[in-house]
């Protein structure tokens, strides 16, 4: 009977020990899998993390050229291209209003679409910086349409830029800025 005994002790024991491995092995490779699946995680939200970063960057610049061209075309007294007749004393720059007894004081839907010829003639820039920057990625932009409205207190400019921004097989869309 003692013998009996002797096996099922070590036979209980050697049950033990695999159950032991078996518990050790499954909690290295369920680690392991863990780990993998959270550096997807991190490398999935630092791609749109990128992605964010550019669009805001666009945003950006896309904002501060319009600020600018609000005041280049109001320091050329609502005009982008020049008149006919103006004043060049190489600091200012005076398109004449009145010339030969001739208006040429622009209408506000004029000085709109000066303020939008600004804009479309320098928004480019924004968009070779960023992809000068940024080689990881391919930017496809086509400036649609840019309409400005002058209100009393704010001008307001909606930018019809499509945008695709493009890196590892992804792509990020932007239809438009305001």
């Amino acid at each position: 009977m003692r013998n009996k005994i002797g096996q099922i002790t070590l036979f209980l024991i050697l049950g033990f020990v695999i159950l032991i491995g078996l518990g050790f092995i499954y909690s290295i490779t369920s680690s392991a899998y863990d780990e993998k699946i959270k550096l997807e995680a991190e490398k999935s939200a630092s791609i749109s993390f990128s992605f964010d970063g550019h669009k805001n960057f666009l945003v950006k610049c896309l904002k501060n050229t319009a600020e600018e061209g609000v005041a280049f075309v109001s320091k050329r007294g609502g005009y982008f291209n020049l008149p006919k007749y103006y004043y060049n004393d190489s600091i200012n720059i005076i398109p004449f209003y009145f010339y030969d007894d001739s208006s040429f004081v622009p209408g506000i839907k004029n000085i709109e679409s000066s303020i939008s010829d600004y804009i479309k003639s320098k928004a480019p820039k924004c968009f070779e910086e960023l992809a000068y920057n940024n080689s990881f990625f391919n930017i496809d932009y086509d400036i649609a349409e840019i309409d400005t409205k002058i209100l009393k207190d704010s001008v307001i400019i909606d930018l019809q830029i499509p945008t695709e921004i493009k890196s590892n097989g992804k792509i990020y869309t932007i239809k438009s800025y305001k």
